[in-house]
């Protein structure tokens, strides 16, 4: 994301903070960052990893 938006990716981790705190806020807080997830742990499937292939782009791939 960052090298697709031409930011570092300092940048685009600190924006994204912005946007859940603002998030956060607009429903009124969170007591945990647990709450927040509550709905979505262990729902994700990851498949087998890969060992020709970084985590990184595991977790891209994931993502997408």
């Amino acid at each position: 994301m960052a090298k697709r938006l031409g930011r570092s990716r300092s940048h685009v981790v600190r924006e994204a903070l912005k946007q859940c705190k603002a998030t956060v806020a607009s429903k009124g807080g969170l007591q945990r960052p647990y709450d927040a997830w509550v709905d979505v742990i262990g729902v994700v499937n990851v498949h087998a990893r890969h060992a020709e292939r970084t985590t990184g782009a595991q977790l891209t791939n994931t993502l997408r």
